[in-house]
C-alpha cells in the first residue's frame, strides 16, 4: 500500500454515493471463459456504426448513491448509444457497505452485468484470482483504439494487474500531491509570505501558538503517521511495504531506489522523527494527538490551524468560510510547485468487464464510445449540456444560472469514467487549484518512478504483517508522530523484530530486487 492509496480511500469515503444490480445481457457474439479470465473474442463485425450489431442491453454495477436526475441524463445518453453501438445502457447503484460483498456474490452467482468497479483498496486481486474478471488486452486491440489512446501510456502500464490490463484505470488526474493544509488568512495575519519550506512552515504553527491560545497548531488521526503526507517524502515515490503498521519505506526517483532498510534506520525517517519530537515537546501539535479521530471536523471548525490534505482546496475552503467568514484554506507543498512530482502513476480505481458477460466486446465498444468525443463523455460525466451544465470553454465548466447544485445531476466519475485528459474543471476554482489540475494531467510535469508498476505481494509475510501490525500502534506509532522520545526506540526496535518485522524488510528486499531485474 502506498501513500497514495491511503489518501484516495479517505477522498473516496468523503465523495460517496449508492446502487443495486442491473438486468442481464441478450446478445452471444462473444464468448468468454471464467476459468481462464480471458475473452474468446468473435469475428463478429467492427464497425462503429450500430447498423450490423444486434440490440444489446448494458448494465454497469457501481458503489454509491444513485445521481438525482440519472434517468433523464441515460435517456438523452442511450438516444447516442443506439445510433452508434445499438445499445441501451442501464446503471445500477449500491451502497458502499453493501457493494463490496454485493459484487462479490453476483459474479459468484453467474450475473451477467457486463462492467463492475473494483480497486486495490477493495478486492480486486481477489476476484482477478477467483477468474471473476477479464483480461482486456484482446478486446482493446479489437474494439478498444479511443481508449488506448484516451490514456497517457504511463497510466495504463503502471496499473497492469501482473502484466495484464484487468481493468480500465480511473484517474481525474495521473498523480496525487499531498502536503498540508493551514489558514490561510492566518499566515497573512501573520505578514508571512506564502509557505514553501518546512522551516516556514514551522514559523506559522509557532506563531499561531503564540497568537490563538485556543488554537492547536497542527494534528492529524491518532492512527495515522503524517511525516509520508509530504514531508520526508517530498521528492520521492514512497512505497509503505506492508501497510501502515508494519510498514518499510521504500523511496525511489526517477533513476534510482534507495537501499530498502528497516524503518528505524532510514534517514529520512530518523530526520522526520527528530523533528516531530521537537514540535510536540515545543507544544506545536496536539498534546492528545494519538487519540485524534476527526482531524477535519478539528480544522473546519476553527480549532484546529493545519492538518494534512492534498492539491484540492476548493471544497474545504469554501465549507470552512461559511463556518468562518474570512477564513481560507492553502495548499502547502514542499517540493516547490513548479518541480517535477515523482510518481509511479497509480490509479485506485478501475472499471472491469465480468467474466460472465454475454458481450464483452460490445462493453468495451462503449468504454471506447466514451473516449471517442469530448461531447460522449461529458453526457454521461456532467449530464444534459446547458441544462445540468454549461460550456465555459478552456475545458472548463460551471453550473447554468439559478441551478442548485445539491439538487443538480452529480456522477461520480471515479465509478465508471475517470480520464485526465478528458476531465473538465469547474471555472469556479481557485486559481491554485487550477495549477495542480493542470500539472497533474500532464505527463510532462511528472517523473516517473523507477518503481512504477511494482506492485507488493503480502502474502509470503501475511503472518509477520499480523504479529507486527499487532504492537505497532503502541510502539513504533508514538515514536513516528512524536510522543514518544527517540530514546526509546532501541527497545521498539526489539519488539519489532522479535514479532517478526526483518522478515518483512527482506521481502520488500526481495520483492523489489526480483522486480528491477525483470525491467532491464
Amino acid at each position: 500500500m502506498t501513500k497514495k492509496l491511503i489518501c484516495l480511500v479517505v477522498a473516496v469515503g468523503m465523495l460517496a454515493s449508492v446502487f443495486t444490480a442491473c438486468g442481464s445481457n441478450s446478445d452471444t457474439s462473444t464468448s468468454t471463459s471464467s476459468a481462464t479470465g480471458t475473452a474468446a473474442v468473435s469475428s463478429g463485425d467492427t464497425t462503429s456504426g450500430s447498423e450490423n450489431l444486434t440490440p444489446y442491453s448494458l448494465s454497469a454495477l457501481l458503489p454509491g448513491d444513485t445521481p438525482l436526475q440519472l434517468d433523464e441524463v441515460l435517456a438523452e445518453t442511450n438516444k447516442k448509444l443506439e445510433e452508434a453501438l445499438n445499445v441501451t445502457l442501464g446503471i445500477t447503484f449500491a451502497s458502499w457497505t453493501d457493494y463490496p460483498n454485493k459484487a462479490q456474490v453476483m459474479i459468484a452467482a453467474g450475473d451477467q452485468t457486463d462492467l463492475i468497479f473494483d480497486a486495490p483498496w477493495m478486492h480486486l486481486s481477489q476476484m482477478i484470482s477467483k477468474g471473476a474478471y477479464l483480461d482486456l488486452e484482446p478486446l482493446l486491440e479489437k474494439s478498444g483504439p479511443d481508449l488506448i489512446k484516451a490514456f497517457p501510456k504511463q497510466m495504463i502500464d503502471a496499473n497492469r494487474q501482473n502484466g495484464k490490463i484487468m481493468g480500465i484505470p480511473l484517474g481525474d488526474v495521473l498523480s496525487s500531491q499531498h502536503g498540508i493544509w493551514i489558514r490561510g488568512d492566518l499566515r497573512e495575519k501573520y505578514g508571512m509570505a506564502p509557505i514553501e519550506t518546512i522551516d516556514q512552515y514551522e514559523q506559522y504553527l509557532t506563531k499561531v501558538k503564540e497568537n490563538e491560545k485556543s488554537m492547536i497548531p497542527l494534528t492529524w488521526l491518532g492512527n495515522y503517521c503524517i511525516g509520508s503526507n509530504g514531508f520526508y517524502d517530498a521528492g520521492y515515490d514512497v512505497t509503505l511495504f506492508g501497510g501502515n503498521n508494519s510498514e518499510v519505506d521504500i523511496f525511489a526517483t526517477g533513476d534510482k531506489v534507495e537501499d530498502i532498510v528497516p524503518i528505524y534506520e532510514n534517514p529520512h525517517v530518523l530526520d522526520w522523527i527528530k523533528m516531530v519530537r521537537r514540535w510536540y515537546t515545543s507544544g506545536l501539535i496536539e498534546k492528545d494527538q494519538m487519540t485524534q479521530k476527526d482531524e477535519m471536523g478539528a480544522f473546519k471548525s476553527g480549532k484546529v490551524a493545519s492538518i494534512k490534505g492534498d492539491y484540492i482546496v476548493g471544497t474545504i475552503s469554501n465549507q470552512l468560510d461559511a463556518i468562518i467568514p474570512g477564513a481560507k484554506v492553502e495548499f502547502v507543498n514542499f517540493e516547490g510547485k513548479d518541480t517535477k512530482h515523482v510518481t509511479n502513476f497509480a490509479q485506485w480505481n478501475f472499471i472491469c468487464v465480468n467474466a460472465n458477460a454475454k458481450d464483452p466486446d460490445r462493453a468495451i465498444k462503449f468504454l471506447n464510445w466514451m473516449y471517442q468525443d469530448q461531447a460522449n463523455y461529458d453526457i454521461l460525466r456532467y449530464g444534459i449540456k446547458d441544462v445540468n451544465w454549461v460550456d465555459t470553454g478552456d475545458k472548463t465548466y460551471d453550473l447554468p444560472k439559478g441551478i442548485d447544485a445539491s439538487k443538480n445531476y452529480n456522477f461520480p466519475g471515479y465509478d465508471l469514467m475517470w480520464n485526465p485528459n478528458f476531465e473538465r474543471t469547474l471555472a469556479t476554482s481557485s486559481e491554485d487549484d487550477k495549477f495542480y489540475y493542470k500539472k497533474l494531467r500532464d505527463p510532462n510535469q511528472l517523473i516517473a518512478s523507477k518503481l512504477m508498476g511494482f506492485t507488493p505481494n503480502l502474502d509470503p509475510i501475511k503472518n509477520e504483517i499480523a504479529k507486527v501490525s499487532a504492537i505497532w500502534p503502541a510502539t513504533m506509532l508514538p515514536i513516528l508522530n512524536g510522543s514518544l522520545d527517540i530514546s526509546e526506540l532501541p527497545k521498539v526496535q526489539k519488539k519489532l523484530e522479535d514479532a517478526g518485522y526483518l522478515k518483512i524488510v527482506e521481502e520488500a528486499k526481495k520483492q523489489v530486487d526480483e522486480f528491477l531485474a525483470s525491467k532491464n
